[in-house]
C-alpha cells in the first residue's frame, strides 16, 4: 500500500534536502494538473465557439449575397453547431472528472498516469472535427 504524500514528507529517515526535493516534485506535479485542466477549458470553449460561428456562419453569406449548400444544409445549421456545444460540455465534465482524480492520486503518492479515457475523448473529437470537415468541403448532408 502506498504512502500518503504527507506521510512521506514527515519522514524522519530523510533528509532536509530530500524532502525539499520531493516536496518541489510535488508540487510541479500539482501545477502540471493544473495546466491540464486549463488546457481542457480551453479546449471546450475553442468549440463551443465553434459551434457559434457555424450557427451564424450563414447570416455572414447572406449578407454578402452569397449561397451556399452549407448554409442551406439544416444538418450544419443545427445538428453541427448542437452537437458542438454538447461535445464542448462534455470536455469540461470530463477534464474537471480527470483534474480530480489525478489530484487525489498525486496527494495519495501512488500517480498512474494517462488513463484511456483521455484518449478516447481525443480520438472522438478528431473523428467528430473529420466528419464536420467532410460537410463543408462536400455541401452536402
Amino acid at each position: 500500500m502506498a504512502k500518503h504524500t504527507q506521510e512521506i514528507l514527515d519522514d524522519e529517515n530523510m533528509t532536509d534536502w530530500q524532502q525539499a526535493m520531493l516536496f518541489q516534485n510535488i508540487q510541479r506535479s500539482r501545477l502540471s494538473n493544473e495546466r491540464n485542466l486549463l488546457n481542457w477549458i480551453r479546449t471546450s470553449v475553442a468549440f463551443i465557439t465553434l459551434g457559434f460561428v457555424i450557427e451564424r456562419f450563414h447570416l455572414v453569406l447572406k449578407g454578402l449575397g452569397a449561397a451556399s449548400a452549407v448554409t442551406a444544409s439544416p444538418v450544419t445549421r443545427l445538428w453541427v453547431p448542437l452537437c458542438l456545444f454538447g461535445l464542448g460540455g462534455i470536455i469540461i465534465a470530463l477534464g474537471t472528472w480527470e483534474f480530480f482524480r489525478v489530484r487525489r492520486e498525486i496527494m495519495a503518492g501512488g500517480w498512474k498516469g494517462i488513463s484511456r479515457l483521455r484518449d478516447a475523448l481525443i480520438l472522438v473529437t478528431l473523428v467528430f472535427l473529420l466528419f464536420v470537415l467532410t460537410l463543408f468541403i462536400t455541401g452536402s448532408a
